[in-house]
């Protein structure tokens, strides 16, 4: 049984992060090297892809293989981001990620290469203890995300003991995710999981590519940003209620790493007019002391993943809490008008995104939240979460069935499904709120629909998935389907049931009763 991390070396020789170079920018070794080169193209350039020399629009890149001649050509001023490396790791990453070489690639932007390159070359240059089990541990996490982002209908293969170990850091996360406020240390998420504080974190970063602190801050910097644009907190309020020690400590890695003052997000208007903090800013239920703060906890602070859509561009869109990877698009994904301001996604049947991460544990009581607007007719599915046999939950609209339906299937390798269906919709093109909730100690599944209960059905073999969310499509029997036609808004997963009265809040949202038609 091989242990974690790996036992086979690899060394980084070389890096270049953002570099730039003027048109007509060549290089042309027609010995290549002796170690492997990695290079991702922004911009327009000429590559040897085997034996031609082709162009390149950008958002491309290769990996030579020793001795492979390299060649390219800058067609415009340049920026790439490249590395060079060596060691039999490298190899057996390549096999076992199955990573194209010598062969130009095109992709969206991996948005992981230059944070995982930065901190790579970080542990080369220390040259501290075990600098070189991380050096290795963080390009194979390099080399794991590339893979994903080329295959996200598939995993790679691991062994039982790394599913396990990947299953064990996963459910650390969750757990640390949903107490933010604790004071968390290495030592504390490493006893979670049975690991040593070091195999802990090295492992960490394998699997996220990041540490479990910087991760830590960051979804604690996302959920900070949440308070200050809805409630009447200041900055301070904000810090230190998610565990900064000072106000100034928040502002410098608030800028830092959310590229802004978060003094320009607080909430405009009179902060005395609704005091939101009781005496001692540490209560545990400083937000359950106004109607505000108890919507504001439910809709932006509680998701275990919640996706507004506006953090939007060409090629991915960002889960708004930092939790989870972006996910990207796959065919054409549009932006259009959301329900109520911002942007929603616009798919047009043959579309879809896909989050590589799993979110939610579907073998326990979970709610996925969306606003949807389909517009044809036919069978179309939102939101799906499994396996790659099947889902283990669908959202979908389904005409001839009733409209819209929230589905389980029975097990992980039966795709019989289990619905729950709605009343039947006389129209498309209008937005509408939809929630499936698995209510795993009532041994049931429900759905509403704008905010009333649709429907609901008995389900007594829920089964852990541990595939990524598509957004527009499912997968059944390794082929997907139901491709949806139309617009998808606001979408939240919650680990645990939620209620009537806050399905309704979920509803009502941020703007009640701008749910309608759109001009399209």
């Amino acid at each position: 049984m091989s242990d974690w991390p790996y036992p086979n070396p690899i060394h980084l020789s070389l890096v270049g992060i953002h570099a730039t170079h003027d048109a007509g920018y060549t290089v042309d070794r027609r010995a290549g090297t002796e170690e492997y080169l990695f290079d991702f193209f922004d911009t327009p350039v000429v590559l040897q892809d085997g034996r031609e020399r082709r162009s390149f629009a950008g958002n491309v890149f290769i990996l030579y293989t020793p001795g492979q001649p390299q060649y390219f050509r800058a067609e415009a001023p340049l920026t790439h981001t490249w590395f060079q490396a060596s060691g039999d790791g490298i190899a057996e990453c390549i096999e076992q990620y199955r990573i194209p070489v010598n062969q130009a690639i095109e992709m969206p932007p991996p948005e992981f290469l230059a944070s995982l390159l930065k901190e790579a070359h970080r542990h080369t240059v220390r040259k501290q203890r075990n600098g070189e089990d991380a050096v290795a541990e963080t390009i194979r996490s390099l080399f794991r995300r590339l893979a994903r982002s080329l295959y996200p209908s598939e995993v790679a293969e691991l062994s039982p003991y790394q599913k396990q170990v990947l299953a064990e850091l996963h459910a650390v996360r969750a757990q640390v995710y949903r107490d933010l406020r604790r004071r968390w240390s290495v030592d504390d998420m490493a006893a979670l999981a049975n690991m040593s504080a070091q195999r802990f974190a090295v492992a960490y970063r394998s699997c996220f590519g990041t540490s479990p602190i910087d991760d830590l801050i960051d979804v604690r910097l996302r959920h900070a940003e949440m308070l200050l644009r809805h409630l009447p907190l200041t900055v301070v309020d904000a810090a230190q209620y998610f565990g900064f020690n000072t106000g100034s400590n928040f502002h410098v890695l608030f800028r830092e790493r959310m590229g802004r003052s978060p003094r320009g997000l607080a909430k405009s208007g009179d902060k005395s007019s609704e005091r939101l903090i009781t005496p001692s800013l540490h209560d545990e239920d400083l937000l359950e002391v106004s109607e505000a703060a108890r919507r504001v906890n439910l809709l932006y602070i509680q998701p275990a993943g919640y996706w507004s859509f506006d953090r939007f561009d060409d090629h991915s869109v960002g889960d708004d809490l930092g939790k989870h990877p972006r996910a990207p698009f796959h065919n054409t994904v549009a932006p259009t008008p959301g329900r109520c301001g911002g942007t929603a996604l616009l798919l047009d049947g043959n579309s879809y995104a896909v989050v590589p991460d799993t979110v939610v544990d579907t073998a326990q009581s979970y709610t996925v939240s969306a606003w949807l607007r389909p517009d044809r007719w036919g069978r179309m599915t939102a939101i799906s979460l499994g396996n790659f046999h099947h889902g283990a939950f669908y959202l979908q609209f389904i005409d001839s069935e009733g409209g819209f339906k929230f589905a389980v299937t029975v097990s992980e390798r039966d795709p019989f499904a289990i619905y729950a269906p709605s009343i039947t919709l006389s129209e498309t093109g209008v937005w509408h709120h939809v929630v499936g909730v698995h209510d795993r100690p009532a041994r049931e599944i429900r759905l509403y629909v704008d905010g009333k209960p649709a429907g609901r059905s008995r389900f007594e073999t829920p089964w852990r998935a541990d595939g990524p969310v598509y957004f527009g499509c499912c997968q059944v029997m390794d082929t997907f389907m139901d491709h949806w036609a139309g617009g998808i808004d606001d979408v939240r997963l919650y680990d645990r049931t939620l209620c009537d009265s806050e399905i309704a809040v979920l509803h009502s949202g941020d703007c009640a009763g701008r749910a309608g038609k759109e001009s399209r």
